[in-house]
């Protein structure tokens, strides 16, 4: 679990007076639990969700997990086998993708084999083409010189590769095997062009060598010839054959990345040890009663105008650079190169700016510690864009046309929620719901920190699909692509590896001026005068007793008395009040 600074004091100590606002009045804390027949749990949270969209509230669903019995064995069926289904269908296709990539290998080596042949026939031509259109005797000299080159490794081919097969029973006709009788034969052999007859052949050799050195050539040619056409004509059908089996390796992943989505996301309480202790420690029997529990944890924000001592000075987005975002050098180097951004554009402001603060940095580092993953200021980027964009938003589906203020105050809520279906002897159903519910009052700092940690959910979602299918793999604790590490471990063979530094916001220099009012502070707190005003350490409210308590925590009670009036009509709880859409 991420733990996010909370404060300022007395509400929290981790952020300083003007750093931000991250802070659940106790009275905004309850536990609900409601009883209904099949349908009314499900309907409520279903409705929650649907009227925080109405409120405008941006919704995310940040946990689940099921658990059923065996006893209830219609939803065991229906549920667990169907991850088991899964998971027979998930190894039958890492089967197909591991023959694809076996027969893909053998093809390859082919492959490099008859390429190399095809390319001394594409000299050879190459260098004849060449030959017809140079007039330097020079250069014609060395060109010739090559061709002869890429012969000779031809000769030694088919000296090694096809005459070694000729020899008959009791009768060496092979030139290695009549070598001992000629020592200098294969060297001859290799000089040879053209000649097809004895009389041809100028070499200061006997005879009967020039009529086996003629009869081995005329073999040659022909072979060359020949192996030519089969060579060119393999090597296509091998080329075709390689990038069809490609191709089929990735349609394989593709097809594979669904199931394997749809697996994940049947996500068995049993698989934590947390959910493992709570289906233990708990009232129920799982061996002898039938009942089933899905949990689940809702977030939803939206800002707030929180009362002014004086006017805003603006409502729509400035433009502004990214270095004055909060993001560093190398970063906006590393986003330029990737696309995000093109060089010395501007991007449309946030409420606060710089919006990457020493706050967001540090809600990051604990993201990357608990999921396992290296954030990247594209997430950075992307999280600022989300937020932006919502701000942005005309009427969509869901959120009424709410359309947002531009504040960097919010409203936070938390919702966790487990469902209890339980199946009685007399064939009875009934739901049981369980909700936690908790508002906060957050700046937009923290806020950017939540968003970061949706998109490291949704990284390490798809790093565990990926994993089965060989893109990624963990190193050293955390997620890495198989390229980069194998760029750490031979980095000369496959490319350097850039480590991603740590960026951080350079706290500013005291000055004599905070020299000043750090004394005027001090003297304060000896005479008992509040000296917060000029404690301040970032561009957020930092008065609590006079501003935050009295003005911001009162939005997060009004939400809060909302959600819960909402539930208890729902359910039909006497004393419930009507709701009212904020």
């Amino acid at each position: 679990m991420v733990k996010y600074p909370e404060g300022p004091a007395p509400l929290g100590k981790d952020l300083k007076p003007g750093e931000g606002i991250n802070c659940n009045p106790l009275d905004q804390n309850i536990t609900l639990d409601f009883t209904s027949q099949m349908g009314g749990c499900t309907g409520a949270y279903y409705g929650i969700s649907v009227l925080l969209g109405k409120w405008g509230f941006e919704r995310v669903k940040v946990s689940e997990g099921i658990f059923v019995s065996p006893v209830n064995k219609g939803y065991y069926e229906l549920v667990l086998k169907e991850k088991e289904q899964l998971m027979q269908q998930i190894k039958a296709g890492l089967f197909s993708i591991s023959e694809a990539y076996a027969d893909l290998e053998l093809l390859l080596h082919d492959l490099r084999k008859y390429k190399q042949y095809v390319e001394y026939f594409e000299k050879i031509r190459e260098i004849e083409k060449n030959l017809k259109i140079e007039k330097d005797e020079e250069k014609k000299r060395k060109m010739l010189e090559e061709k002869k080159s890429v012969e000779q490794t031809l000769r030694a081919i088919f000296i090694d590769e096809v005459d070694i097969y000729t020899d008959l029973p009791n009768t060496p006709i092979s030139l290695r095997s009549i070598a001992s009788r000629w020592p200098t034969i294969i060297s001859d052999f290799m000089k040879l062009e053209e000649e097809k007859l004895p009389d041809e052949i100028k070499l200061d050799v006997s005879y009967a060598e020039k009529v086996v050195l003629a009869t081995k050539n005329k073999l040659f040619l022909e072979w060359k010839k020949m192996f030519e056409e089969t060579v060119v004509e393999r090597y296509k059908r091998i080329k075709e054959l390689v990038e069809a089996r490609k191709n089929s390796i990735e349609e394989y992943k593709s097809s594979l990345k669904p199931i394997i989505a749809r697996y994940k996301m049947i996500n068995d309480l049993l698989s934590s040890s947390g959910g493992r202790l709570a289906i233990f420690r708990s009232f129920f029997r799982p061996d002898a009663q039938a009942f089933s529990i899905d949990s689940m944890t809702l977030w939803a924000w939206k800002p707030f105008s929180p009362a002014e001592k004086w006017k805003i000075s603006y409502e729509r987005h400035a433009k502004i650079s990214l270095e004055k975002a909060g993001f560093s050098k190398e970063e906006i180097e590393e986003l330029v190169r990737k696309g995000k951004i093109k060089p010395n554009e501007l991007v449309d402001a946030l409420p606060i700016e710089p919006s990457i603060d020493n706050v967001v940095r540090k809600i990051k580092s604990e993201i990357e510690k608990e999921y396992n993953i290296k954030l990247t200021a594209e997430d950075l980027f992307e999280a600022r864009r989300r937020l932006i964009n919502r701000y942005s938003l005309s009427p969509v589906v869901g959120t009424e046309g709410v359309l947002w203020p531009f504040s960097p105050y919010f409203v936070f809520v938390e919702l966790p929620m487990d469902r209890i279906v339980l199946v009685l002897p007399n064939g009875i159903q009934i739901e049981d719901l369980t909700l936690g519910l908790k508002t906060y009052v957050k700046t937009q700092n923290i806020i950017i920190g939540h968003i970061l940690e949706v998109i490291a959910r949704e990284k390490r979602f798809e790093y565990e699909i990926g994993s089965l299918l060989g893109e990624f793999g963990i190193d050293k604790g955390k997620w890495e692509t198989v390229e980069n590490m194998l760029k750490k471990e031979f980095s000369e063979i496959y490319g350097e590896y850039k480590e991603q530094k740590e960026e951080t916001v350079p706290e500013k220099k005291k000055t004599l001026l905070d020299s000043i009012l750090e004394v005027f502070s001090k003297i304060g707190n000896y005479l008992g005068i509040s000296g917060v005003f000029i404690r301040a350490r970032g561009p957020y409210e930092f008065i609590v007793s006079d501003r935050i308590t009295k003005y911001y925590l009162k939005q997060s009670g009004m939400v809060f008395a909302e959600i819960k009036n909402y539930l208890q009509r729902v359910f039909d709880v006497p004393g419930a009040k009507t709701v009212t859409l904020l």
